[in-house]
């Protein structure tokens, strides 16, 4: 008698489920909201130069894409080595190759911020042409912080990255992991960030809570929908290809020496005035610093440059890196990091992307000028990345 009960029971539950799926259905079919498309578009009118970020509005943003979509171009991504010098490789290689470069980035813009920006401009990512110039002490810290996150990752790169049903779903998790990991350092979550974290909350469970989130996306699509964004580049600028004739070796020489005729005051192979201002103490001692054993076991940057180089190798862009040096005449220790060069070295040969690496673990290896103080590009080493991305991008 109680079987027969629960059997009623289940089945009244069911045929009530079913007229619920099926009224559901019904409000579907009829009365679909469907989002409207807001259209960025303009001209490219920037082949040279630094953003620092990203924040200066949506014009700022379309210069990225169009930057990303001239395949005559370079995009360079990196942090704090960005700087005005002249031979930064965003003024260098077109005021004196004629290839368009921009530069994204200042300090703490490290990969995981760059994996989400490449993300925005996923369709356009095949045969790119893109540099991304790590620093060591990227691995050193805890990922990408909240600040720079909010800075590059704008909210209509995030619009963007949840419309694009081409976009592997992995990568979505992972930046709705992201937020919610990090949800009370921001000051509020924007609809598009609660979109990922909710995604990522319901996907991370059951099979069965991630079929009924998307059935429930099909039934009230504006309820999960944000803003539909698209960007159209309306035209893209080409640069007369320069011929450059030079001999390497001397030129760097030569800005080598006037790196080291300029120093007066340390043999540490840094500007004096950094010196005076960073290094020597208040008594007159020079500091030193040291690099600590790296441990690879959840380093979250290691894991979000792995993430960064899988979503480029899948797309076929067109990839370099640089691995930058530190000033072993300053720091202490620099062959810890070691293993991460030979890491990355590694990861990278795999998917035959070129790589820079201008790492040195003693001061025997080390070029002087290389920075201009303890851990940012001096003239000599971008010199040395511009020879680099010569040999890549330049067609002759």
């Amino acid at each position: 008698m109680f079987l027969k009960a629960s059997l009623a029971h289940v089945l009244a539950f069911f045929t009530a489920l079913g007229l619920i799926v099926l009224l559901l259905f019904v409000i579907k079919t009829q009365s679909r909201e469907i989002a409207e498309t807001h259209i960025i578009h303009g001209n490219q009118n920037r082949t040279r130069g630094l953003f620092p970020n990203l924040t200066d509005g949506e014009e700022t943003e379309l210069q990225y894409v169009a930057s990303i979509q001239n395949k005559d171009g370079v995009t360079l991504f990196g942090s704090s080595e960005f700087s005005v010098s002249p031979y930064s490789s965003y003024f260098f290689l077109p005021d004196t190759l004629g290839i368009p470069a921009l530069g994204i980035g200042h300090a703490y813009h490290q990969c995981f911020s760059i994996m989400c920006e490449l993300l925005a401009v996923y369709d356009d990512l095949e045969g790119a042409n893109i540099c991304i110039i790590l620093s060591p002490s990227w691995f050193h810290t805890a990922g990408t912080n909240t600040e720079a996150f909010a800075e590059f990752v704008r909210p209509n790169f995030l619009a963007q990255i949840a419309n694009n049903e081409n976009i592997p779903g992995k990568y979505k998790l992972a930046i709705g992991r992201y937020i919610a990991l990090h949800a009370e350092e921001f000051t509020a979550l924007s609809k598009n960030m609660e979109f990922f974290v909710d995604e990522y909350k319901f996907f991370k469970g059951s099979k069965l809570a991630g079929r009924l989130r998307s059935f429930m996306k099909g039934i009230h699509p504006s309820v999960f929908e944000v803003e539909r964004v698209e960007y159209q580049v309306d035209s893209l600028i080409t640069l007369d290809t320069k011929t450059w004739n030079v001999d390497k070796e001397s030129y760097l020489e030569k800005l080598q020496q006037t790196f080291l005729s300029s120093i007066t005051t340390n043999k540490i192979y840094v500007y004096d005035d950094y010196y005076q201002q960073y290094i020597l103490s208040p008594e007159g001692i020079p500091r030193k610093d040291s690099i600590n054993p790296l441990v690879f076991e959840n380093n979250a940057e290691f894991e979000d440059f792995k993430l960064l180089v899988d979503l480029l190798a899948a797309r076929k862009a067109n990839c370099s890196f640089v691995f930058q040096p530190v000033n072993t005449y300053h720091y202490k220790y620099a062959e810890n990091n070691q293993p991460l060069v030979d890491s990355i070295t590694t990861i990278l040969g795999k998917y035959q992307m070129p790589l820079l690496n201008m790492y040195a673990s003693d001061t025997a290896s080390y070029k002087p000028g290389s920075l201009r103080d303890v851990m940012h590009l001096g003239d000599y080493g971008w010199m040395e990345i511009n020879f680099f991305l010569d040999s890549i991008y330049h067609e002759r």
